[in-house]
């Protein structure tokens, strides 16, 4: 407690004591006069004896004055007013010419005398006041003299010495039991992250570390945004001696505008022998917030530094293979349940921890595993996550080693730690031998996921996937498996083949989305039970930019795999998952994988920046040494050197892409010789490097005798392209493509390859013979298109399998301008070729293919042989287009034995996605509802609405009535305004007493993609329309009306409508209408017969004749019934163009919303009525007709 008295001659020593009394502090008034007194008498003695300067009149304290209360201030002097006063008292010795005892001597003498004097056991003495520390404090009242000008103490004041408390307590030196924190990222250089310390459990005294040296707190104020946070903490105030014990220091927040915004805080501190600091810490009082150390305070330590937390030794020492000792029997338990990837618990640092032997991981009681896949966003109970970079080992691999990477937000592996050991044990469970986290991490901790064992056979249980789209070689769509509902295992088909994931990066655009996913690692073995595999997805300029999924996969009897498939994952963030879009899991041909190698020895390259798909640069292989044979390989696939151009847009690994000039040997040439080129920009050959020796091997693969590239290239480097071989014989299985205008006599045509969905294997024909590709230059202007595609090299022997062969592209001024096309090649039996095409490529840039168009790859017509049989070709559905129509004399009758289908996705309103009938099983009838509403197919195109797959699917033609019995329609597929851009299977259909239909539905053809069949609700009106409805009596929309330019979009249609001429009953017409007629331009008419009475209600399409196209509008439809008296209502609507959808893309995911474009300058028309007495009327009527709209 502080007393401030401020005094004059006249105040008297009652006076003060009334004033310390207000304040609860008992003094006789005989102690408030002796030391009056005192101080008076000293002050006459030192007036007469100054011992400073004359100049220092403001400054003239008396050294017996120092003397006698160094116990008061002393005490609470820095290190700096100590120095400053040795050097007065130093000063003062020169005037008196006497030498004094030094201060540091006086202070402790004095102060033990006033111990030993001092009766401070009960906490009621009013000179004595707790601390929150629990010591003891001596009040202190000040006086102000105002003749002296400076504070005196009126009762003396006593801060108990803390070395004195120490000897006298039990309790251990903070100097011998601290927490070392070695955490870099708190030094006041560096920037980014936004820790708070808020989240640590602190507990005791920390010394601070940077890199194993001594650091201390910063003492000055610190910008925000360093020490690993926003809020700098930072010590207001020097640092102690080692002879000022423990002191308490106020911890100041830096908040921008105010360095000491945030105040609250404070810590004890202590200086150690040795030249360093412990400090007792606490929670700060925000977030975030984080203590500064300052990085000029550093120094190296005298020793290792020992502490009350682990000290690790992070030497590893590998277990000999054939050691007694069995890590998967002897290990610790270890189980924190904030070590889960699925949370965001904060505040731990396995840097703390002391880490020795093996661990076996437990979340909660259930078997758990290091994630071999990025985990981004999630903290896994600190800030920096860690996870396991490579798949786990098999059983028979022992114990592998492993490296650990860190992650922050979506970079994985932003981050390097130390590796740990791994060890797959019996029991479909993992041992680690862990380590340490490197300290340069900010608050590392590793991190587990649960190992679930399904309680079936997944391989007995699965969803068949027979989605061609999924194959790499697709490109075009947009489909997103973030739509899908997945749920348990999944099998891939290609068209009834075994087909797995991609274990290598797949291009985007490909895949049929934008993000190919991809599996991060090998596929496993039958012995390896369920493992736990990466999924990336590649985002063009980084193969595995999305890691954040990770799906479960098993080896099964038969050499098929299933998967435990989920919504692909962009990152996880604070207890929640974000999923992305347009992203989809890639499947790639099963490769053939002959153990057998008649090559001689080899050494494996595979190199992932090599490949020919990609911008990798910063390689040189002039710097490597090359020696011997080599076999290559793209991330464990087979691969070879392009024998096509590859131009400098993608420098493979380097800045100049070299590639194999001339196409690789067949098994009967043996080793041959072929130069080597290397590509600037599109000039193909603008390099030639030393050339280089290949052979064929059996198994279609080759070896290299590779040298050192010209020194004189910059930075060259190898390329390397994938060998894939098909699961299937593509001699059997192909497209047949009998298109005359390919041939290179053949002119005119601007066709572009580009808008083909290539997918597969082609055979060409001219009229029905066979042809193939031009293998020589044809000129521009041909084959249907401008540039010229041909096939630069011989075609390839029936022995030689298949082949790889470049497409050039003649630009007129050079014959190979676009070389960056490649295409498979395979000789059949028979004496014809099939070929694996694809887009035509003008040329790569940062893992992007940009599509050349007004190309198309030409036949030769000199090739031209007669075809020995029917071609054949394979066929993309799985269902049997052949229908058997149920005969009209059967006892069975579908409206009475249905399966009813009630899908609110179906919609033909919305844009609902993610389902594909082909997955399902389609059996016997149906019927189909909308929530509860009757429903049909619609009968009229539905384009740009997905019907919540991708392709949606109508009815062509109308429905049935009840007389028809069971007829057969066809099913197409629309794509954009496209009304028929696919053609499905047909289905059967029957209308059924009560105004609904049944339908013999079957699985879509599988080449569509993501098909879904449509509806449409039935909505029966609860009045009779034949008797509430609105007179439509227009002459001008008779189909013989020209003139005029009405819009039926401008009218309010609501209810039903009859039309009327002049009076009379007619009706809308039943087929084309000219443009021009009905007093608009688009005349809109009825696609079908009208109903009978007996049929009820019927929806019909209205088509809208552009000119060109007699139903260019066809996605209006309207509600039709026969009256008795031989007329017909109609539920008009305003004519629509199309419906649309839009879409919008943030953060990576697409949001879509529909709407439909109304169509203008269109009117429903009706059909003339040729009756005599109708012309006869018209006689009387002429020049009475009003030609203007009247609703």
């Amino acid at each position: 407690m502080l007393r401030t008295v401020r005094v004059n001659p006249q105040t008297s020593t009652k006076d003060l004591q009334h004033d310390l009394a207000a304040d609860g502090v008992a003094v006789h008034h005989s102690t408030i006069q002796r030391t009056l007194h005192k101080e008076m008498l000293y002050g006459r003695v030192m007036q007469r004896k100054p011992f400073l300067h004359p100049h220092h009149k403001q400054s003239r304290l008396r050294l017996h004055y120092l003397m006698i209360c160094i116990t008061v201030w002393y005490g609470s002097c820095t290190a700096y007013d100590r120095k400053a006063l040795k050097r007065v008292v130093r000063t003062a010795e020169s005037i008196i010419g006497s030498k004094r005892p030094d201060l540091q001597d006086i202070y402790q003498s004095r102060c033990l005398r006033k111990i030993q004097k001092l009766d401070c056991s009960h906490p009621a003495h009013g000179l004595v006041t707790l601390l929150p520390s629990g010591r003891r404090q001596v009040c202190v009242v000040w006086e102000r003299f105002s003749r002296m000008g400076f504070l005196i103490p009126l009762c003396m004041p006593l801060l108990l010495l803390t070395h004195t408390y120490a000897l006298n307590s039990s309790s251990p030196d903070p100097c011998d039991n601290y927490t070392s924190l070695d955490n870099p990222w708190r030094a006041n250089n560096e920037t980014g992250l936004n820790i708070c310390d808020g989240d640590f459990s602190w507990n005791g005294w920390y010394r601070f570390f940077y890199y194993g040296m001594n650091i201390y707190m910063s003492e000055s104020c610190v910008p925000t945004s360093r020490c690993g946070t926003y809020y700098s903490l930072w010590l207001k105030g020097p640092h102690p001696e080692i002879e000022d014990g423990v002191v308490t220091r106020q911890v100041c927040g830096n908040a921008g505008s105010d360095c000491c915004y945030f105040g609250s805080t404070s810590v004890r501190v202590k200086a150690c022998p040795e030249n360093y600091y412990v400090y007792e810490l606490v929670h700060p009082a925000q977030c975030p917030m984080a203590y500064c150390t300052d990085i000029t305070t550093i120094t190296q330590t005298n020793g290792t530094a020992t502490s009350a937390g682990a000290e690790l030794n992070r030497t590893m020492t590998t277990t000999p293979a054939n050691s007694s000792f069995d890590p998967c029997i002897n290990y610790t338990v270890l189980d924190d349940y904030w070590r889960s990837i699925s949370n965001n618990y904060r505040g731990h640092d396995d840097t703390l921890l002391e880490w020795t032997g093996w661990y076996r991981l437990y979340l909660q009681g259930e078997s758990a595993q290091l994630p071999e896949w990025c985990v981004g966003y999630m903290l896994c109970g600190g800030y920096t996550p860690l996870w396991l970079a490579g798949p786990h080992p098999k059983p028979n691999d022992g114990i592998v080693t492993r490296e650990i990477y860190g992650a922050y937000g979506n970079q994985c592996k932003l981050y390097k730690s130390n590796p740990v050991q791994v060890k797959a044990c019996s029991g479909q469970y993992y041992v680690y031998r862990l380590s340490k986290p490197d300290v340069s991490l900010s608050m590392p901790t590793y991190c587990a996921a649960v190992i679930s064992s399904p309680s079936y056979d997944p391989c007995n249980s699965y969803t068949s996937l027979d989605q061609p789209w999924r194959a790499n070689n697709e490109t075009g769509l947009g489909i997103c498996d973030g739509d899908f509902s997945w749920n348990g295992w999944y099998r891939f088909f290609y068209y009834g083949m075994n087909i797995r994931m991609a274990e290598s990066c797949v291009p985007s655009f490909r895949c049929s989305t934008y993000f190919s996913l991809w599996l991060n690692g090998p596929h496993p073995e039958i012995e390896d039970g369920v493992v736990t595999r990466q999924v990336c997805g590649n985002a063009g300029s980084d193969c595995c930019y999305f890691g954040s999924t990770s799906v479960r996969v098993k080896a099964c009897p038969g050499n098929y795999y299933v998967y435990e498939l989920v919504r692909p994952v962009q990152f996880y963030n604070y207890y929640s998952y974000h999923y992305f879009c347009s992203a989809a899991y890639c499947t790639v041909t099963t490769q053939s994988n002959s153990s057998f190698d008649p090559c001689d020895s080899y050494t494996v390259l595979d190199n992932y920046w090599r490949t020919t798909k990609s911008y990798y640069r910063g390689h040189d292989d002039t710097v490597g040494e090359w020696t011997g044979w080599y076999r290559l390989y793209l991330q464990g696939e087979s691969a070879q050197l392009p024998d096509w151009c590859v131009d400098s847009y993608m420098p493979c690994g380097g800045y100049t892409p070299l590639w194999l000039a001339g196409l690789h040997p067949r098994l009967k040439d043996g080793i041959v010789t072929r130069e080597v080129y290397g590509a600037y920009e599109n000039k193909c050959r603008y390099y030639k490097s030393n050339p280089v020796q290949v052979k064929a091997c059996s198994g279609h693969y080759y070896v290299y005798k590779l040298v050192k590239p010209a020194l004189s290239i910059p930075m060259p480097s190898y390329c390397t392209a994938v060998i894939s071989s098909p699961s299937y014989d593509p001699c059997i299985n192909y497209t047949s493509l009998d298109q005359p205008w390919r041939a290179n006599n053949e002119t005119g045509l601007d066709i572009c390859d580009s808008d083909f969905s290539w997918n597969g294997w082609y055979r060409f024909f001219y009229y029905g013979m066979n042809i193939r590709m031009a293998e020589s230059c044809v000129p521009t202007s041909r084959c249907g298109t401008y540039f010229s595609m041909w096939l630069n090299g011989p075609h390839p022997e029936v022995e030689d399998g298949l082949v790889t062969g470049q497409v050039c592209g003649n630009a007129g001024s050079d014959c190979c301008y676009y070389g960056s096309t490649s295409v498979r090649v395979k000789a059949c039996p028979g004496n014809y070729y099939v070929y694996e095409l694809g887009h035509p490529v003008h040329y790569y840039y940062s893992s992007y293919s940009y599509s050349l168009c007004n190309a198309a790859y030409c036949t030769d017509v000199s090739t031209i042989t007669p075809t020995p049989a029917p071609a054949t070709a394979a066929t993309g559905g799985e269902s049997n287009s052949a229908m058997i129509t149920t005969q009209s004399d059967s006892s069975f009758d579908p409206c009475d034995s249905y399966t009813v289908l009630d899908n609110y996705w179906r919609t033909t309103k919305s844009y609902y996605r993610g389902h594909d009938d082909t997955v399902s099983e389609w059996t016997g009838w149906y019927r189909l509802y909308l929530q509860g509403e009757s429903a049909q197919l619609p009968e009229w195109c539905v384009n740009y609405m997905s019907c919540g797959g991708y392709t949606p699917l109508w009815l062509a033609g109308p429905h049935p009535r009840l007389k028809d019995g069971i007829v057969t329609r066809e099913i197409y597929g629309a794509y954009g305004r496209q009304c028929r851009y696919y053609k499905s299977n047909p289905v059967q259909v029957k209308a059924c007493s009560g105004q609904y239909y049944v339908y013999k539905l079957v699985k879509p053809a599988v080449l569509i993609p993501m098909p879904s069949y449509c509806t449409a609700v039935i909505n029966i009106p609860s009045y009779d329309p034949c008797i509430n409805y609105t007179s439509l009596d227009q002459p001008w929309r008779a189909n013989n009306e020209t003139g005029l330019n009405i819009c039926d979009g401008d009218f309010s249609w609501s209810g039903w409508y009859r039309f009327f001429y002049y009076g009379m009953n007619i009706r809308m017409a039943e087929s084309c209408i000219p443009t021009s007629r009905c007093g608009t331009y688009y005349s809109l008419w009825l696609s079908g017969p009208h109903p009978e009475v007996e049929d009820g209600v019927v929806t019909r399409q209205v088509c809208g004749n552009a000119g060109s196209d007699c139903c260019y509008f066809g996605s209006t439809s309207v509600r039709v019934k026969a009256c008795p008296g031989n007329y017909y209502v109609y539920e008009l609507v305003s004519p629509v163009q199309s419906y649309y959808y839009h879409y919008y893309y943030y953060y990576y995911f697409y949001y879509f919303y529909s709407y439909s474009y109304s169509l203008c300058d269109a009117a429903y028309c009706t059909g003339m009525v040729v009756r005599d007495e109708l012309y006869l009327k018209l006689e009387g009527l002429e020049g009475q007709i009003d030609s203007s709209p009247s609703p």
